[in-house]
């Protein structure tokens, strides 16, 4: 349980990212958070995006009723299963932790780093990263291609000691990627 106005130890960090949540912003911001957040969780070391709790790690906590709950879980499982690929529930978890307040809770949206041989891309093709307290992106071919280089050595690596893959799927060999022939604006 989460304590109003209770400043949590935690900073945001690779791994922490808060967002202060009030008003629309469960159906009208989270979808595309959970796009930018999402991606960048499952592209790097994976992490937890918690919704009612400011920057300065505040617990403001959102008023949401049982429908209101679960008409945000249905959306944020949308998001999810519309990246490319698909995520799967094994990657992620929703909770509603209650605070302290009358139908007032945290959510916590818990990413599992992804498959070390994929690049999840969010329902626009864009893709993310996370560096320490920010994200990188929509990430640009030259970028796409550094991470593709990086998880296929780690995956060589890995494969090396084991003396077998983390999966039967295998890298995209860059000389056969497509172009990308359009361009994003770069966000931090």
């Amino acid at each position: 349980m989460y304590s109003i106005g209770t400043i949590l130890p935690a900073t945001e960090s690779r791994n922490v990212e808060y967002k202060t949540g009030g008003g629309n912003y469960p159906l009208k911001v989270l979808p595309s958070h959970i796009q930018k957040y999402g991606s960048a969780f499952l592209n790097s070391d994976g992490g937890t995006l918690y919704v009612g709790i400011s920057d300065d790690g505040r617990v403001v906590g959102l008023r949401l009723t049982h429908p209101d709950r679960q008409l945000v879980s249905g959306m944020i499982i949308n998001e999810f299963n519309h990246f490319t690929p698909p995520v799967g529930g094994d990657l992620y978890m929703i909770n509603f932790v209650p605070c302290n307040r009358n139908d007032h809770f945290v959510i916590e949206i818990h990413v599992k780093a992804g498959v070390p041989s994929e690049i999840y891309a969010d329902r626009e093709n864009k893709m993310w990263i996370r560096r320490d307290g920010s994200v990188q992106g929509p990430l640009w071919p030259r970028e796409i291609r550094e991470i593709v280089t990086t998880k296929f050595m780690k995956e060589l690596a890995d494969s090396s000691k084991t003396g077998k893959t983390s999966s039967t799927r295998p890298l995209v060999a860059l000389s056969t990627a497509t172009p990308v022939t359009q361009h994003h604006q770069r966000m931090t």
